[in-house]
């Protein structure tokens, strides 16, 4: 079970610790635009949502989705802070992600995938809620060469998972010392 204490959001937010390039980077990379509706599945205390909703407003939205009522708080009043009102957040459940079918132009999942039992069918969620053309974008932790934590994926296996959805694999590399990208539309 994740922390969610200050200094785990403290540590969540910034980059040396996550050992990611800086979310704005990310974001550039994987082609998010003006107008454009994000699902930040898993989405903490904002890493990627805020960052998100600086470059889809006014006109887009973000959807902020996640198990911990406190981290959608978190979210929602950074958000207010910054005069940013194209945010809905999402309290996630059950198994399932609370969005309609084909509703984001692209889907964010960051470092959650590997604390996961049902990854396939949780990547199938994450095919269901992103439009047809739209992409999936999934960060996870890289594994260690001799990695002792069962929960690691690799990126081969990451990649695999969002292909038998259907979906094509665009990329797929490390970004920064910690962590790998697979994008897919």
């Amino acid at each position: 079970m994740p922390r969610y204490d200050a200094d785990w959001i403290d540590s969540m937010l910034k980059e040396a610790r996550r050992g990611a390039p800086p979310a704005e980077d990310t974001l550039r990379e994987i082609g998010l635009q003006r107008g454009e509706v994000i699902a930040d599945v898993g989405c903490g205390p904002g890493f990627f949502t805020i960052p998100a909703l600086r470059v889809v407003s006014p006109s887009g939205w973000v959807h902020a989705l996640d198990r911990e009522p406190s981290m959608l708080s978190l979210v929602q009043q950074q958000a207010s802070e910054e005069g940013l009102d194209h945010l809905q957040t999402h309290l996630v459940e059950s198994e399932g992600i609370p969005l309609a079918n084909a509703v984001a132009d692209l889907t964010i999942c960051s470092l959650l995938l590997h604390d996961l039992d049902q990854r396939e069918s949780f990547v199938t969620e994450l095919a269901r809620i992103t439009r047809p053309l739209g992409r999936i974008a999934i960060i996870e932790w890289v594994p260690e060469p001799s990695e002792t934590r069962k929960n690691r994926l690799s990126p081969e296996l990451t990649a695999i998972l969002i292909e038998r959805t259907g979906r094509k694999v665009q990329i797929n590399r490390q970004i920064g010392p910690l962590q790998y990208l697979v994008v897919a539309q």
